[in-house]
């Protein structure tokens, strides 16, 4: 009986410490923020959650935000500019704001902060806004898991517009 709980309890233990989750350093949000974006334009699989419905499918906005002629970017958290700029993105310019919000508007809009859009106070989740167009913008609040082993992002969709 002494052997099974050892065993049983040894089990426990290495489970514990491979999925116990570990804090988020800078480098880790860079990359899971990087991975978003390659999903993003990619229309890779996510895993997220819309009114408390957890689905698997490819990244929702990947259609309508490939089709744009330019897309801007405003970043207000630590992840470092060359993660945008290396992709192209342009930061945004109060004269670009209104064209954006527009119906067929040629230009994307990714928003990415640490605001929670439901009560505009600051949070240590990031969340990502992307606006194509006057009828279409969605905000995901990136959930990042760091293990010792694994990384990984999920995903729960803020507001739809």
């Amino acid at each position: 009986m002494k052997r099974r709980v050892k065993i049983i309890l040894s089990i426990i233990g290495i489970l514990l410490v491979i999925f116990t989750p570990l804090p988020n350093n800078k480098k880790i949000i860079d990359n899971a923020v990087n991975t978003t974006l390659d999903k993003m334009h990619s229309g890779g699989t996510i895993i997220f959650s819309w009114q408390g419905n957890w689905k698997i499918h490819s990244f929702p906005d990947s259609i309508h935000i490939n089709k744009k002629k330019a897309i801007y970017y405003s970043n207000d958290t630590e992840i470092s500019i060359s993660t945008f700029t290396s992709r192209g993105y342009i930061p945004i310019s109060e004269y670009i704001k209104p064209k954006i919000h527009t119906l067929d508007s040629p230009y994307g809009y990714l928003n990415v902060t640490h605001i929670n859009p439901h009560n505009e106070k600051k949070s240590e989740n990031i969340y990502l806004s992307i606006v194509h167009g006057s009828l279409g913008a969605q905000c995901y609040r990136l959930h990042i898991y760091n293990t010792i082993f694994f990384t990984y992002t999920f995903y729960t969709i803020e507001w739809v517009s």
